[in-house]
């Protein structure tokens, strides 16, 4: 258009050329917009990520003390005892108990304990289960009745029910065998809510 000296076209190829420039300057002005708005996009998503990865650690941790604390209180919840202590018994022609480890003359044995003061188990009547275990392993019963251990049933020599309002309290369970008892070492636990509070052992000669 130049060479053919066009003056009319050489107008209209300038003005379109000018009007592509600034068509090209406003396209490459938006995509340094669009840059710049991808570039705050991804320093908020790097943000958020942290944010969140920081909000997890903290559930996490909020999960291991709950845990933690539920373990403390579950083993804070099961009762304990002291002084366990098992003889054995004959009862005099009075009546009154003599102890004594002479397996002839045993009657019965006997296991007293005391459980200790705790404020986090529930107070009111419970059940103390006693398993005597004879010298040769086996649990000393007259009976098949089971009580709840491990999810398990499991067989005891008796039961005895008590009241406990969160103090200290006093307990003896008997077991009367109805005949003579071997020569050899027992083996006592104690059980209550599920869990073994006490155990003790007893030699008869």
């Amino acid at each position: 258009m130049i060479n053919s000296g066009d003056a009319a076209q050489l107008r209209r190829a300038k003005t379109e050329l000018a009007s592509l420039k600034l068509l090209n300057q406003n396209y490459i002005a938006q995509i340094d917009s669009l840059r710049i708005v991808n570039e705050e996009l991804n320093a908020q998503n790097n943000t958020l990520n942290s944010s969140l990865v920081s909000e997890q650690g903290k559930v996490q941790n909020l999960t291991q003390e709950n845990t933690m604390l539920a373990n403390k209180v579950a083993i804070g919840s099961i009762l304990k005892t002291i002084n366990t202590r098992a003889t054995g018994v004959k009862y005099r022609s009075s009546g009154k108990e003599s102890e004594t480890t002479r397996a002839s003359s045993v009657d019965k044995i006997r296991t007293c304990f005391t459980i200790l003061e705790n404020l986090i188990v529930d107070r009111g009547n419970k059940d103390a289960y006693l398993r005597v275990l004879s010298p040769d392993g086996a649990v000393m019963s007259t009976s098949s009745e089971t009580f709840l251990y491990n999810n398990q049933a499991t067989l005891y020599t008796a039961k005895e029910s008590f009241e406990y309002d969160n103090k200290e309290t006093e307990l003896c369970l008997y077991w009367t065998k109805g005949s003579l008892y071997a020569k050899g070492k027992y083996i006592i636990e104690i059980y209550v809510d599920g869990s073994q509070i006490g155990a003790s052992s007893l030699t008869l000669k």
